[in-house]
């Protein structure tokens, strides 16, 4: 066997390999009830949670010029006696929390 042909096929397999696992990974997202779970443990380190949805659909967002698929859900958890109710954002592909809102 020639040297250079193990080289070569080492290599052609090599960035074959790179190309495939950059590609899985600019399409994979976390599943709906995966973000749901992320984003309940940041707010159950502020309080109990009373009730919790998630959108199981992505949906674009754009925040400082960046466009994110995002799934769109809402907590509602009891703090001094009464349920307070919050919408979020947050991205598909991470589970961060884009966004915020108190209802």
């Amino acid at each position: 066997m020639n040297w250079k042909t193990l080289i070569a096929g080492a290599a052609v397999g090599f960035a074959t390999g790179y190309v495939a696992k950059e590609a899985v990974s600019r399409n994979y997202t976390l599943s709906s009830d995966r973000v749901l779970k992320i984003v309940k443990d940041i707010f159950k380190e502020q309080g109990p949670i009373s009730g919790s949805w998630i959108n199981m659909q992505k949906e674009p967002y754009e925040k400082a010029g960046t466009t994110h698929l995002i799934y769109r859900g809402g907590i509602t958890r009891e703090t001094e006696g009464l349920n307070q109710s919050f919408e979020f954002l947050a991205d598909s592909k991470t589970g961060n929390l884009l966004d915020i809102y108190k209802l």
